[in-house]
């Protein structure tokens, strides 16, 4: 009896991480296939941090100021505490600290050091065009792609300079042998 319920005990403790991970991918993929697709202005923010490993950092631009006056926050509006929001981006678009009423298209995210974290300011890029790709997206070229999930949930789906998807823009506007004419 006690090596049945030990065998059925090792089985549950593998099959319960897989199913999670499974779950977490198939939700994903739900967001990223069947949720709605914005378009989102990007900016590079800080110099020091902008590239993290292969990883182009960027502050999205919503449109409305986000995370200005945080309620009940000892810290102030730059305080560490993290404080869910939500990015309405119906017009008008706007920002608030409950989920908006009558918002068709809504980014559930968070204030956090006074930026609002939605899980979308970083995009994975190869190395060699991480140097390029910083300067075009401080120069204010860069936009991105998100798709939008029924509740609130938020992916990238492409990173796009001039209107282009990123690798697109690189082969047919830069024309020097290496990438983005660095």
């Amino acid at each position: 009896m006690i090596a049945w319920f030990g065998r059925y005990r090792l089985i549950l403790s593998l099959l319960l991480p897989i199913l999670a991970l499974l779950g977490m991918v198939v939700g994903k993929e739900s967001v990223r296939s069947l949720g709605a697709e914005v378009r989102l202005a990007i900016e590079g923010f800080d110099p020091r941090d902008l590239l993290s490993g292969h990883f182009l950092l960027y502050r999205v631009d919503y449109g409305p100021p986000v995370c200005h006056s945080a309620p009940e926050n000892p810290g102030g509006p730059v305080s560490p505490v993290e404080i869910p929001a939500f990015v309405c981006l119906d017009e008008p678009r706007r920002f608030g600290y409950d989920e908006p009423e009558g918002c068709r298209l809504a980014i559930r995210g968070s204030c956090q050091g006074g930026r609002f974290i939605a899980g979308i300011e970083r995009f994975y890029i190869p190395e060699e065009y991480a140097r390029s790709l910083d300067r075009v997206v401080r120069d204010k070229q860069g936009e991105i792609l998100v798709r939008i999930g029924g509740r609130g949930g938020a992916q990238v789906v492409a990173l796009l300079i001039d209107g282009k998807p990123w690798d697109q823009a690189a082969r047919s506007e830069f024309s020097s042998p290496e990438p983005f004419g660095r």
